[in-house]
Protein backbone atom coordinates (compact mmCIF):
# COMPACT_ATOMS: atom_id res chain seq x y z
CA UNK A 1 0.00 0.00 0.00
CA UNK A 2 0.96 3.64 -0.85
CA UNK A 3 0.63 4.73 3.09
CA UNK A 4 2.37 1.36 4.11
CA UNK A 5 0.52 -1.00 6.78
CA UNK A 6 -1.42 -0.64 9.78
CA UNK A 7 -0.68 -3.28 12.56
CA UNK A 8 -4.28 -4.53 12.78
CA UNK A 9 -6.54 -5.71 10.21
CA UNK A 10 -9.93 -4.35 10.10
CA UNK A 11 -11.49 -7.33 10.52
CA UNK A 12 -9.67 -7.54 13.73
CA UNK A 13 -10.25 -3.95 14.67
CA UNK A 14 -14.13 -4.25 14.21
CA UNK A 15 -14.20 -7.00 16.49
CA UNK A 16 -12.47 -5.41 19.18
CA UNK A 17 -14.30 -2.45 18.88
CA UNK A 18 -17.41 -4.37 19.12
CA UNK A 19 -16.27 -6.24 21.90
CA UNK A 20 -14.63 -3.91 24.56
CA UNK A 21 -16.75 -0.51 23.76
CA UNK A 22 -19.91 -2.97 24.32
CA UNK A 23 -18.24 -4.06 27.50
CA UNK A 24 -17.76 -1.09 28.98
CA UNK A 25 -21.00 0.57 27.71
CA UNK A 26 -22.62 -2.55 29.36
CA UNK A 27 -21.34 -1.08 32.61
CA UNK A 28 -23.96 1.70 32.80
CA UNK A 29 -27.59 1.25 34.52
CA UNK A 30 -28.64 3.12 31.04
CA UNK A 31 -27.30 3.46 27.80
CA UNK A 32 -24.61 6.21 28.29
CA UNK A 33 -24.91 9.91 26.56
CA UNK A 34 -22.77 10.50 23.22
CA UNK A 35 -20.03 11.96 25.24
CA UNK A 36 -19.11 9.13 27.17
CA UNK A 37 -19.50 6.85 24.25
CA UNK A 38 -16.89 8.58 22.06
CA UNK A 39 -15.19 8.56 25.55
CA UNK A 40 -15.43 4.70 25.63
CA UNK A 41 -14.34 4.65 21.91
CA UNK A 42 -11.37 6.50 22.39
CA UNK A 43 -10.55 4.74 25.63
CA UNK A 44 -10.23 1.61 23.21
CA UNK A 45 -8.58 2.97 20.55
CA UNK A 46 -5.38 4.25 22.85
CA UNK A 47 -5.17 1.60 24.90
CA UNK A 48 -4.81 -0.51 21.51
CA UNK A 49 -2.49 2.05 19.36
CA UNK A 50 -0.27 2.93 22.36
CA UNK A 51 0.17 -1.31 22.66
CA UNK A 52 0.92 -1.38 19.00
CA UNK A 53 3.48 1.40 19.43
CA UNK A 54 1.88 3.97 17.61
CA UNK A 55 1.98 7.57 19.17
CA UNK A 56 -2.11 8.60 19.53
CA UNK A 57 -3.14 11.36 19.11
CA UNK A 58 -6.92 12.47 20.56
CA UNK A 59 -8.92 15.37 19.75
CA UNK A 60 -6.48 18.84 19.68
CA UNK A 61 -3.85 16.57 19.63
CA UNK A 62 -1.27 18.13 17.16
CA UNK A 63 -4.20 20.26 16.10
CA UNK A 64 -5.67 17.37 14.49
CA UNK A 65 -9.48 17.82 13.15
CA UNK A 66 -10.23 13.71 13.55
CA UNK A 67 -11.29 12.45 16.69
CA UNK A 68 -8.54 10.05 17.18
CA UNK A 69 -5.48 9.41 15.20
CA UNK A 70 -2.53 6.66 15.06
CA UNK A 71 0.24 7.92 14.15
CA UNK A 72 3.72 6.56 13.23
CA UNK A 73 6.98 8.44 14.33
CA UNK A 74 9.76 6.13 12.96
CA UNK A 75 11.48 8.25 10.29
CA UNK A 76 13.11 4.77 9.12
CA UNK A 77 9.34 3.03 9.24
CA UNK A 78 7.78 6.42 7.64
CA UNK A 79 5.77 8.86 9.05
CA UNK A 80 2.28 9.54 8.46
CA UNK A 81 -0.90 8.19 10.13
CA UNK A 82 -1.67 4.65 10.08
CA UNK A 83 -5.41 4.74 11.76
CA UNK A 84 -7.84 7.79 11.35
CA UNK A 85 -11.06 7.89 13.23
CA UNK A 86 -14.36 9.83 13.44
CA UNK A 87 -16.83 9.26 15.98
CA UNK A 88 -20.24 10.97 15.58
CA UNK A 89 -23.56 10.22 17.12
CA UNK A 90 -25.53 12.91 15.41
CA UNK A 91 -27.13 11.92 12.38
CA UNK A 92 -27.01 15.48 11.28
CA UNK A 93 -23.46 16.21 12.13
CA UNK A 94 -22.26 12.54 10.84
CA UNK A 95 -21.68 13.97 6.99
CA UNK A 96 -19.42 16.73 7.80
CA UNK A 97 -17.29 14.34 9.84
CA UNK A 98 -16.82 11.41 7.36
CA UNK A 99 -15.89 14.01 4.65
CA UNK A 100 -13.04 15.03 7.19
CA UNK A 101 -12.08 10.74 6.73
CA UNK A 102 -12.39 10.99 2.78
CA UNK A 103 -9.83 14.12 2.86
CA UNK A 104 -7.22 12.05 5.34
CA UNK A 105 -4.46 9.68 3.87
CA UNK A 106 -4.06 6.73 6.15
CA UNK A 107 -4.77 3.34 5.36
CA UNK A 108 -7.22 2.61 7.41
CA UNK A 109 -10.27 4.65 7.87
CA UNK A 110 -12.85 4.22 10.55
CA UNK A 111 -16.16 5.74 11.15
CA UNK A 112 -18.18 4.75 14.50
CA UNK A 113 -21.80 5.77 14.51
CA UNK A 114 -25.82 5.51 15.77
CA UNK A 115 -27.15 3.47 12.75
CA UNK A 116 -29.28 2.03 14.54
CA UNK A 117 -29.31 -2.01 15.91
CA UNK A 118 -29.67 -3.83 12.66
CA UNK A 119 -28.31 -2.87 9.70
CA UNK A 120 -31.69 -2.07 7.73
CA UNK A 121 -32.33 0.87 10.18
CA UNK A 122 -28.49 2.26 8.65
CA UNK A 123 -29.45 2.51 4.92
CA UNK A 124 -29.67 5.90 5.17
CA UNK A 125 -26.79 6.83 6.36
CA UNK A 126 -24.80 4.26 4.15
CA UNK A 127 -26.79 5.89 1.07
CA UNK A 128 -24.89 8.80 2.24
CA UNK A 129 -21.90 7.38 2.45
CA UNK A 130 -21.61 5.74 -0.64
CA UNK A 131 -22.91 9.47 -2.06
CA UNK A 132 -19.81 11.24 -0.65
CA UNK A 133 -17.58 8.73 -1.43
CA UNK A 134 -18.78 9.05 -5.44
CA UNK A 135 -18.31 12.15 -5.15
CA UNK A 136 -14.64 12.47 -3.53
CA UNK A 137 -11.86 12.42 -6.55
CA UNK A 138 -8.89 11.80 -4.66
CA UNK A 139 -9.53 8.12 -3.69
CA UNK A 140 -6.25 5.81 -3.02
CA UNK A 141 -6.33 2.64 -4.02
CA UNK A 142 -6.36 0.08 -1.16
CA UNK A 143 -7.36 2.68 1.07
CA UNK A 144 -9.83 1.17 3.73
CA UNK A 145 -13.38 2.50 5.06
CA UNK A 146 -14.39 0.84 8.40
CA UNK A 147 -18.03 1.83 9.55
CA UNK A 148 -19.34 0.48 12.96
CA UNK A 149 -22.40 1.47 14.29
CA UNK A 150 -23.41 1.08 17.68
CA UNK A 151 -26.82 1.12 17.98
CA UNK A 152 -28.73 0.21 21.78
CA UNK A 153 -28.59 -3.12 21.92
CA UNK A 154 -25.90 -4.64 19.26
CA UNK A 155 -23.43 -3.25 16.87
CA UNK A 156 -22.83 -4.02 12.93
CA UNK A 157 -20.01 -3.38 10.92
CA UNK A 158 -19.41 -2.82 6.70
CA UNK A 159 -15.85 -1.78 4.93
CA UNK A 160 -15.01 -0.64 1.77
CA UNK A 161 -11.20 -1.20 0.42
CA UNK A 162 -10.90 1.73 -2.31
CA UNK A 163 -9.96 -0.29 -5.70
CA UNK A 164 -8.39 2.22 -7.14
CA UNK A 165 -6.77 5.35 -7.50
CA UNK A 166 -9.09 8.40 -8.05
CA UNK A 167 -12.54 8.77 -8.55
CA UNK A 168 -15.08 5.79 -8.12
CA UNK A 169 -18.35 4.60 -10.36
CA UNK A 170 -19.87 2.27 -7.99
CA UNK A 171 -18.92 1.81 -3.79
CA UNK A 172 -19.93 -2.06 -2.94
CA UNK A 173 -19.51 -2.46 1.17
CA UNK A 174 -18.56 -5.37 2.27
CA UNK A 175 -19.48 -7.65 5.84
CA UNK A 176 -15.88 -8.31 7.22
CA UNK A 177 -16.18 -11.83 7.24
CA UNK A 178 -13.83 -12.71 10.12
CA UNK A 179 -16.02 -10.87 12.62
CA UNK A 180 -17.88 -13.50 14.79
CA UNK A 181 -21.71 -13.06 15.33
CA UNK A 182 -22.61 -13.10 18.74
CA UNK A 183 -25.37 -12.25 20.87
CA UNK A 184 -24.29 -8.05 20.79
CA UNK A 185 -23.36 -8.47 17.14
CA UNK A 186 -25.19 -8.23 13.99
CA UNK A 187 -23.72 -8.23 10.68
CA UNK A 188 -25.50 -7.51 7.24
Amino acid sequence: MLFGDVTISSEDLATLLCRDVRAKVRKYPRNPNNRVRTAIVKEVLHREGTQRGYEVCIGDCHEWLLDLVWWKQSREGGIGIALAVECDWDFKDQMWDFQKLLCIKAPLKVFIYDGGNIPEQGRTERKQFEEEMLAYRHHVADETYLFISFGDTSQYSYRFVVPKDGALKTIQFETPSDIPTTSYTTVP
